[in-house]
């Protein structure tokens, strides 16, 4: 059954880019993420039969920032609920898209979910040449330089520009 809705919800989800409505893109999202966490063999079969990395990509592009603050949210849960060896396989795939969306939204939920993605996979080993290639410093440069957020989002920021230093 899990096979079936997983797939099910991938491509529900891979239709939704020609939904015009963000909401309804973000509630197809919502849907999946809920089918997905803490589910491992949900996990498994959404993110090596079904390519949800790509899939999850593909949303924190999306052109609403309501749709990139829920895919990020998603990445993250889906990161944190995998194994060691499962977040070296995904992560890789989400970093470019997570990275362009640190850049593109300087939204604080928003922001607060990505800097969680990059101190969770920051220490794992290759991971820092990815974030410096895919502009990690520029986007965190970013973050730190905005006055709207709190102070505690602006020292996780500062803490993930350390540890990319390091």
């Amino acid at each position: 059954r899990t096979s079936w809705a997983c797939g099910a919800g991938v491509c529900c989800l891979s239709q939704s880019s020609s939904e015009k409505s963000p909401q309804v893109r973000k509630k197809l999202l919502l849907a999946l993420s809920a089918l997905l966490r803490h589910n491992r063999v949900g996990q498994y079969v959404f993110l090596r039969k079904h390519n949800g990395a790509s899939v999850l990509g593909d949303f924190l592009r999306d052109p609403a920032t309501s749709v990139r603050r829920k895919a990020a949210h998603a990445t993250l849960h889906l990161l944190r609920d995998g194994s060691d060896d499962e977040q070296r396989e995904f992560a890789p795939d989400v970093v470019q898209p997570m990275m362009g969306t640190l850049a593109r939204d300087l939204d604080e939920d928003t922001a607060e979910a990505v800097l969680q993605f990059l101190s969770t996979i920051i220490n794992i080993s290759g991971f820092k040449d990815l974030i410096r290639q895919n502009g990690g410093e520029e986007a965190l440069e970013r973050v730190v330089a905005c006055d709207d957020f709190g102070e505690d989002l602006l020292a996780q920021a500062r803490d993930v520009q350390r540890a990319l230093r390091a």
